[in-house]
């Protein structure tokens, strides 16, 4: 007789995707702001970094949630797994970055590399 183990699929974490809407809206206010929207949110928009960082941490614990659930027991299943994420993440990064260029050189900004 043979035992099988299955998994449980992985369930949707709703209340983070919560915390990642509250921490974008936080970022984006923050870098587009002209000027401070009142006095009560002038001390939280001069602290976008905690949201950036908290993106850091979550985006670990994500990674590492989705990754646990599969096993991976030699190095090619390893390599495999960083070939599909990096295989997600850098077209959407160069992607972006050829965006940001382009509008920045129609909106005749300056890159400033200094």
């Amino acid at each position: 007789a043979s035992i099988v183990v299955r998994r449980a699929p992985l369930r949707h974490l709703a209340h983070v995707d919560g915390l990642r809407a509250v921490a974008c809206a936080w970022i984006v206010t923050a870098h587009y702001a002209r000027r401070p929207v009142g006095d009560g949110l002038a001390p939280l928009l001069g602290r976008a970094f905690v949201p950036v960082g908290f993106f850091i941490v979550l985006s670990g614990f994500m990674t590492h949630y989705s990754a646990a659930r599969k096993p991976m027991q030699t190095g090619g299943d390893f390599a495999r797994f960083l070939v599909r994420r990096v295989g997600r993440i850098l077209p959407l990064h160069w992607t972006c970055v050829l965006v940001q260029f382009l509008l920045g050189a129609s909106l005749h900004y300056r890159l400033n590399l200094l």
